[in-house]
């Protein structure tokens, strides 16, 4: 009897043992990672305030100022619940999130292995929450199709707004909330989240429904693939299709091939000119050269036209922030510009850089030197109407039809903006949005598990790009090509 005692003292002294150092461990995991955090987090909000223009006082921005002490409020806050990657992750990308810019990110180098989720995928389709995919198991209901009315009680338009204006995308931009919806039904472990529990749905058939979610663990490649298959980004290439008296110009990008389409336009805009109507489809176009699609509207409309309706600018220029990490990165960029434009433009280059660090020696916080005087806000966009809908002074003797969908970012929006300014029509879905800071630059974190981004450029006089909504709204997959053409020909060029 006592060797019996004796073994279930033993033993439960063991466990209890175990069982403190697995405390222990996961103790010293969480200051760990909460280290890491923070060394991270603060190097990240340096970045910003000692790089980015509108961190300085005398540009004038309050609405970047406000972004930035929110992401120091939330940086505050959230550091002292990260206990592991996942808190750590979140932390961060919430952080970049707060600036409220696509071009200020925070990435990781590494993804774990599997999360959990529901087997749902969510879409943004015409302005409402819808089931555009499902990996369903054995007893799931069949909700493909499906619209979301709600999660754990709370509106899905609240519920889906909340989530991903803390931690994924600027809420109030439709392109970003479309972008950001594969996520909503993901449990990546943020433990500033609860996941939801019960949703309702209302089906195809009428039927509202509501379901409780089952969740499971599966690995990133198998929801990838699903994800993939839900949301398809048009990919259209670049070309010029003539379709029966019409053309269609596909511009998916800005950048490697434009210039040659550009060219092909110039050479044929006499036809285009001509030619009852010409649709230029941007889809899928994240940015690149905005003076190809410069060249592009030229040839189509004259260059008159286009200097008649351009964004007035007052107070405009372009600034750098003379920072010690700006003049670097953009010293290093010297051999990518000899690349892209030469020695000549190598050499304009080098003397800018120059430029910049004389002006920084100087005391100087901007090059050139910021201007003094009152910012008028850019106008909305305007069009002189002619009495057929298109623009007084046009070459065009046709319709110009634009097609857009939520990819359309940084230079795409600046061709968006242009071409409605010279009497396009704009149809499929609200672009992005862009802020007036430009020239991007990436940053490895001190940890080496994420990155994060700032801008070195202001341009004054300039509002931002975007979002622009559509005149035509398309509810349909815009990835769906032939679908795209049929109904821009017969229900938008046919009236």
């Amino acid at each position: 009897m006592k060797h019996i005692l004796l073994a279930a003292m033993l033993g439960a002294l063991v466990t209890a043992g175990a069982a403190q150092a697995r405390d222990t461990r996961s103790t010293e995991a969480a200051i760990h990672w909460r280290g890491l955090a923070e060394a991270d987090g603060r190097f990240a909000l340096a970045l910003i305030e000692n790089n980015h223009p509108g961190a300085v006082a005398e540009v004038g921005d309050e609405d970047f100022q406000a972004q930035l002490r929110t992401a120091r409020r939330h940086f505050d806050e959230r550091l002292s619940k990260v206990e592991n990657f996942e808190g750590y992750s979140a932390l961060m990308a919430g952080m970049a999130t707060d600036f409220r810019d696509g071009h200020i990110w925070s990435r990781p180098s590494m993804q774990p292995g599997a999360v959990n989720w529901t087997g749902l995928v969510l879409g943004r389709r015409g302005g409402t929450w819808t089931v555009v995919g499902q990996e369903a198991e054995p007893g799931d209901p069949a909700l493909k199709g499906a619209r979301l009315e709600s999660c754990d009680g709370e509106a899905a338009e609240t519920w889906a707004a909340t989530r991903i204006g803390l931690f994924r995308a600027d809420a109030t931009v439709e392109a970003q909330l479309a972008k950001a919806g594969s996520w909503l039904l993901l449990d990546s472990g943020n433990p500033f989240l609860k996941r939801p529990e019960t949703c309702v749905f209302h089906g195809a058939d009428g039927q509202r429904q509501t379901v409780d979610l089952r969740w499971r663990r599966e690995s990133l490649e198998t929801i990838g693939r699903a994800f993939g298959a839900a949301e398809t980004r048009a990919s259209v290439g670049l070309a010029i299709d003539q379709v029966g008296d019409g053309y269609w110009i596909s511009l998916g990008t800005l950048g490697d091939g434009a210039a040659e389409l550009a060219a092909r336009v110039e050479a044929q805009a006499d036809d285009l000119r001509r030619a009852p109507w010409v649709v230029v489809d941007l889809r899928g176009n994240g940015g690149g050269n905005s003076s190809l699609s410069d060249r592009i509207t030229r040839a189509l409309v004259g260059a008159k036209v286009i200097e008649a309706n351009r964004r007035a600018v007052s107070c405009g220029g372009a600034f750098y922030r003379a920072s010690a990490d700006n003049i670097s990165a953009l010293r290093a960029w010297q051999e990518r510009i000899r690349v892209d434009r030469g020695d000549e433009g190598a050499a304009e280059w080098a003397s800018m850089v120059a430029d910049m660090q004389a002006a920084k020696d100087d005391g100087r916080t901007f090059w050139p030197e910021l201007t003094q005087c009152t910012e008028a806000a850019t106008p909305a966009v305007t069009r002189v109407e002619r009495s057929d809908g298109g623009v007084s002074g046009s070459l065009m003797t046709g319709r110009l039809v634009i097609v857009t969908d939520r990819y359309c970012f940084s230079s795409c929006l600046m061709a968006v903006d242009l071409f409605r300014r010279v009497g396009a029509v704009q149809v499929g879905e609200a672009t992005d949005v862009s802020t007036r800071y430009m020239e991007v630059r990436t940053v490895t974190l001190p940890s080496g598990l994420r990155n994060f981004s700032t801008l070195m450029k202001l341009a004054r006089g300039a509002s931002d790009f975007g979002p622009y909504t559509p005149d035509h709204v398309y509810a349909g997959d815009l990835s769906d090509t032939m679908a795209v053409k049929t109904w821009v020909i017969d229900e938008v060029l046919a009236h």
